[in-house]
């Protein structure tokens, strides 16, 4: 074998120096996009977090101002009870009003349903659609010319949903002397409403309730509530 001569050992040399430059290069290029992917993942779910804070701080806020409503018609409503609850919502009966009856609060709307064995109806819910845009919040639920900004959501829950729920509530509810139903147990559909309403002429054909625990709570087929 030919003695490896100097220049032939400094090429080697170079050779192996280069080639460990490019491992060392190509690790740190891995651990690099490692490091970006992980701060990635990490600053959308502290976004997601934050997010969700925010929707149940908000919540919280609305939930406050419901259970002070309730507690002010307490003579009335009768006591609150929460039969369920989640971070970002709640369902409530009251004691004064028929067990059938229950009420729905979350951050974006307020509602009242039915709910008698399997079927369940809507009798009246009042929604909203926040959007974010440049001076504060706005509806999607209303027409452009007629959306109203609300300088956070909060306001935009009490104009848009708790206000016209409180409106509903004393101008229907309190003045109703009953709730009938229409209901099919052969295709699984119910329909509610207040009686006597708009849209009710008659009690005819439907099964009546009365909405408070002191009227009978025995429902009758197209009688006197």
């Amino acid at each position: 074998m030919r003695p490896m001569t100097h220049s032939l050992k400094a090429r080697l040399l170079d050779r192996l120096m280069a080639r460990r430059h490019r491992a060392k290069r190509a690790c740190h290029t891995k651990s690099l996009a490692r490091c970006l992917c992980k701060h990635a993942k990490r600053s959308h779910f502290e976004g997601k977090a934050s997010e969700a804070r925010r929707e149940q701080e908000h919540y919280v806020q609305c939930r406050r101002a419901f259970l002070a409503w309730s507690s002010r018609h307490a003579e009335t409503l009768g006591t609150t009870t929460i039969i369920r609850s989640t971070r970002t919502s709640m369902e409530v009966r009251f004691g004064n009003l028929n067990p059938v009856l229950s009420f729905s609060v979350s951050g974006t709307s307020i509602g009242a349903f039915v709910l008698v064995g399997q079927f369940r109806d809507w009798l009246a819910e009042f929604d909203s659609a926040p959007r974010w845009q440049s001076g504060g919040y706005v509806c999607d639920l209303i027409m452009r010319e007629y959306a109203v900004v609300y300088p956070d959501r909060f306001g935009l829950w009490r104009g848009e949903v708790f206000d016209y729920f409180q409106r509903w509530f004393a101008a229907d509810f309190l003045t109703a002397t009953g709730l009938i139903a229409d209901y099919n147990g052969s295709i699984g559909f119910m329909t509610t409403a207040l009686y006597p309403g708009k849209h009710v002429p008659s009690r005819d054909g439907h099964t009546c309730f009365p909405l408070f625990v002191n009227a009978s709570q025995t429902p009758v087929e197209g009688g006197t509530i």
